[in-house]
């Protein structure tokens, strides 16, 4: 599966990167043997929280989405894993 992690407005650093990748390659082996591919995009959210959004493309025409908002980065990835 292809997996591409980025930021809006804000830095993802090796670590968070490493982890999102992780964690979609854990879901997509788990749940999907034929995913394609999973966008992963942090940005900011109000009161300094970070936002998570992840776009999975798991099959033609079937598409997941998630989204989840904590103080921590990988907190608010864990939440729109889940």
């Amino acid at each position: 599966m292809d997996i591409r992690v980025s930021g809006h407005q804000m830095a993802t650093g090796e670590a968070l990167q490493q982890h999102a990748n992780e964690r979609m390659t854990a879901i997509g082996d788990k749940y999907f043997s034929r995913a394609l591919s999973s966008h992963v995009t942090f940005g900011k959210a109000p009161a300094n929280a970070v936002r998570c959004d992840i776009v999975t493309h798991v099959m033609q025409g079937l598409i997941l989405k998630g989204a989840g908002i904590a103080q921590d980065a990988h907190v608010a990835l864990d939440q729109a894993a889940e």
